[in-house]
């Protein structure tokens, strides 16, 4: 008996790729709908390749690399990751965040936010 080996692609819900993001699945559904990722529908449900993954952190890492602000408040960088200024104090406390202090208000340099987009991009590349 010959088996067959479907190619199988790795897809997100809009749940799931909206969470990635700390997003809701709204925000998933209206990039879906405005073109700006691409997706499949089954069943009713968008199902989000992987490979959008990519493309959105490419998006946000070219808009960032525009930017000429060179570090971020609390507050500023959580709201870049869906979150809030604790979430962003947290993550440097905890050591997972290097962090301006002494001068005021505590600032996150720039390129911590690009450190930590590219850490998440190891954890989403899928074999082709």
């Amino acid at each position: 008996m010959e088996t067959k080996t479907e190619k199988k692609t790795l897809t997100f819900t809009t749940k799931d790729f909206a969470t990635l993001f700390g997003k809701s699945p709204r925000w998933a559904r209206k990039l879906v709908r405005e073109r700006r990722i691409q997706a499949v529908t089954e069943f009713g449900n968008y199902l989000i390749p992987v490979g959008e993954v990519n493309r959105i952190l490419n998006d946000v890492v070219d808009d960032f690399d525009k930017e000429t602000q060179v570090a971020y408040t609390a507050e500023q960088f959580g709201k870049m990751f869906g979150k809030d200024g604790a979430w962003t104090r947290r993550q440097v406390n905890d050591g997972k965040l290097k962090a301006i202090r002494g001068w005021g208000e505590m600032i996150i340099p720039t390129s911590e936010m690009h450190r930590m987009l590219e850490s998440a991009r190891q954890y989403i590349k899928v074999e082709a």
